[in-house]
């Protein structure tokens, strides 16, 4: 799958290259970031170049950021293209989970928590 997995300060971005989250990707979407889950790391999803998601997608990442939270760790939705804001809106998806405009925000934010 292609995607970017960096790391700043500790806390780890992940940035699907996918423009769709779907049935056919969500099963492995996530994959890369089973050890920092496990470990309850801060984690930023960077979704600037995902421009759909289906309810498989958005299952999966409420799924990502319940499995978070029972670890301990710290996440945050970053970059949503508005096509994807919109589908979070309706859905109040920010009711449970920090979005920002951009990573650099989320970034930010965390290292204010500090884990």
């Amino acid at each position: 799958m292609d995607y970017e997995l960096t790391e700043s300060n500790g806390i780890s971005v992940l940035k699907p290259g996918l423009r769709t989250v779907d049935q056919n990707n969500v099963p492995v979407l996530f994959e890369p970031l089973r050890p920092i889950l496990e470990a309850g790391g801060r984690i930023v999803l960077d979704l600037s170049k995902v421009q759909f998601i289906n309810s498989a997608g958005l299952g999966a990442i409420v799924g990502l950021i319940r499995d978070v939270e029972q670890k301990g760790g710290q996440i945050r939705v970053s970059s949503p293209l508005p096509t994807v804001k919109a589908l979070f809106n309706m859905v109040h998806l920010s009711s449970i989970v920090a979005i920002d405009e951009d990573t650099a925000a989320a970034l930010s934010a965390l290292a204010r928590n500090n884990g």
